[in-house]
Order: C-alpha cells, then structure tokens, then sequence
C-alpha cells in the first residue's frame, strides 16, 4: 500500500503540472495500477495517453477515493 501511495502520489503532481512524464510513470507501474484500480485504470491511461491531464487528474482521485 506504501508504494501505491508513493506512486499516485507522484502521478498525481505530474498530472497537475501537466508534466508529459505522467505516461512513463502510469507505463512503468501499469500492473500496479491495474490491480489497485482496475475499473479506473483504462479511464485514467487513456486521459495519459491523450494528453488530457485534467481528466486523468479527476479520474485517479476518484480512485484512489473510492479505494479509501
């Protein structure tokens, strides 16, 4: 769960200064995001992958609220 937090905790700046880097991250930890996540996680790799940071932002608090 330490990790998971520390990750999204780092998604979650990256996509709020809209750093193009959210992509690797997300890439990087995608089976640690599937697991944890795994009705949002499509939502929030294809908001990543399109460059739509505001909406990847929502869709992995939403997330991580719900998992709470």
């Amino acid at each position: 769960r330490a990790q998971l937090d520390l990750v999204c905790d780092r998604l979650d700046a990256m996509l709020a200064s809209d750093d193009a880097g959210a992509g690797e991250l997300l890439e990087a930890h995608a089976d640690l995001f599937h697991s944890a996540f795994p009705l949002a996680y499509r939502t929030i790799e294809a908001d990543v992958r399109s460059f739509d940071s505001e909406s990847a932002l929502a869709a992995l608090r939403a997330a991580r609220k719900a998992a709470q």
